[in-house]
């Protein structure tokens, strides 16, 4: 029998109705587990009089970090602009790009794979590029009992700095920035541990008993038959606390450098819209000749 600490009647547990939680365990096969309903499956081992917890814990150490080295691939995420320079002189002169600039929403999306779901949330805020080696600098809320994708954005201005360009006499010179990036994907470890005390309603005498969980926890898993606990969770007897491990997976695009293109044309003619393909030795037919290809990282300027 679990020892009562105290009673209280029904209505005066903060006002609030007393939910009974389900008696049957969640199938093995449930990424989000009831924490609750196994709670109350641990404690009627314990006493069979129990028909229902509500359980007032407390999340210390809850944290999420990175697991392994992420799948990283290379995407091409903007177009940023052209800038055009104009020698209208008899001598090559260098001339500097006006920067380009363009705004970009890049996202980062948390899913839990393996949380729990319970009366206390639990959630945790991270940036991403704390928990692992990626670039993004999205933070993240990510609740544990949540098995639906949980995104967060940001926008940012990326700009192609001024380039300084020699441009030959009569000449007209063309600046193209596309901002490329990479897309991130890997796994997430979340942790928590859970103390604090469980209310338990007996059958007959109507009335509520406060115990500590971690305790009644230890004694149910002692006796002969204790269902197992839900995945992820293990009893700490360092902390005296309810350990849970979860898992997590994230998907995250993020901007990394410019790749940029220095072509010449006449001065009769406008910079095309578009970055003209072939290489130094090619000039297209409106006598659009790519000088050089270049990268440019995201803070600096490669001329």
């Amino acid at each position: 029998m679990l020892k009562a600490s105290r009673k209280v009647s029904c209505a005066l547990v903060g006002g609030a109705s007393l939910a009974l939680v389900a008696a049957t365990p969640a199938s093995a096969a449930t990424a989000i587990p009831d924490l609750d309903a196994a709670l109350l499956a641990q404690y009627r081992h314990v006493d069979r009089s129990v028909v229902g917890v509500i359980p007032a814990l407390s999340a210390s150490g809850t944290q999420v970090t990175g697991v392994g080295t992420p799948d990283v691939s290379d995407v091409s995420l903007l177009f940023v602009g052209t800038a055009s320079m104009d020698n209208r002189t008899s001598l090559q002169q260098k001339l500097t790009s006006q920067p380009l600039s363009k705004a970009k929403t890049t996202a980062t999306t948390v899913t839990v794979t393996n949380g729990f779901s319970s009366a206390n949330k639990v959630s945790a805020t991270f940036k991403l590029s704390d928990a692992v080696s990626v670039g993004s600098e999205t933070v993240n809320t990510v609740s544990y009992s949540t098995a639906t994708a949980q995104t967060a954005s940001e926008t940012d201005t990326y700009t192609l700095p001024s380039q300084n360009v020699d441009v030959p006499p009569m000449t007209r010179a063309c600046v193209y920035g596309d901002l490329v990036g990479k897309v991130a994907t890997g796994k997430l470890s979340l942790t928590t541990k859970l103390s604090g005390k469980v209310i338990a309603m007996r059958i007959g005498a109507m009335h509520m008993v406060f115990s500590d969980m971690y305790p009644t926890l230890v004694k149910a898993q002692s006796k002969s038959g204790a269902p197992a606990l839900p995945s992820g969770f293990s009893l700490n007897s360092s902390t005296r606390s309810l350990d849970f491990k979860g898992a997590a997976t994230y998907s995250t695009t993020y901007g990394t450098h410019f790749n940029a293109v220095l072509a010449y044309t006449s001065l009769d003619k406008p910079c095309p819209a578009t970055p003209p393909t072939g290489g130094p030795a090619d000039a297209s037919a409106d006598s659009v000749t790519v000088v050089k290809r270049f990268t440019v990282p995201l803070a600096g300027n490669v001329g």
